[in-house]
């Protein structure tokens, strides 16, 4: 698992967290990665497995982690798109494909999502504003770190 905390400094709080995962997203993954933004302080976070990104966002009903709702889920491979252009070596791993994926959105956005309104439409509000110029920092964790 990879974990990307994009910030704007000086404020040390992360306004993104992606998460990446070359295994199945569970629900209680789902749950976990909620409480994490929370406990972060994160408005925003992105969740990738091998077949959906599920995005969070912050919707200020309440104190609690309870607030961070999902707000839509979308096939990994409909967001990543843009990055499969013939003549491009495609990473094989969820991992290393959302790692360029970041670099692309951090730095040229519209690079990054696709032109789908239907997509796209879910990362103009709150994910493209966050990720743009962001000071990112990469947290990977092996599969016997989170056991």
């Amino acid at each position: 698992m990879i974990r990307f905390l994009l910030r704007h400094p000086p404020d040390p709080r992360p306004v993104l967290i992606i998460q990446a995962s070359d295994q199945d997203t569970s629900t209680v993954s789902l749950h976990d990665f909620r409480n994490f933004l929370f406990v972060q302080g994160c408005p925003n976070g992105l969740i990738f497995d091998p077949h959906n990104c599920h995005i969070f966002r912050e919707s200020y009903t309440s104190l609690k982690a309870e607030s961070i709702q999902k707000d839509a889920t979308i096939s990994t491979n409909e967001v990543l798109r843009k990055m499969n252009r013939p003549g491009t070596a495609k990473p094989t791993s969820v991992e290393r494909r959302i790692e360029r994926w970041v670099e692309l959105l951090t730095t040229s956005w519209e690079e990054a999502i696709p032109d789908e309104p239907e997509i796209s439409r879910h990362f103009f509000s709150d994910i493209i504003p966050a990720a743009t110029q962001a000071s990112v920092s990469v947290k990977r964790e092996s599969a016997e770190d989170a056991a």
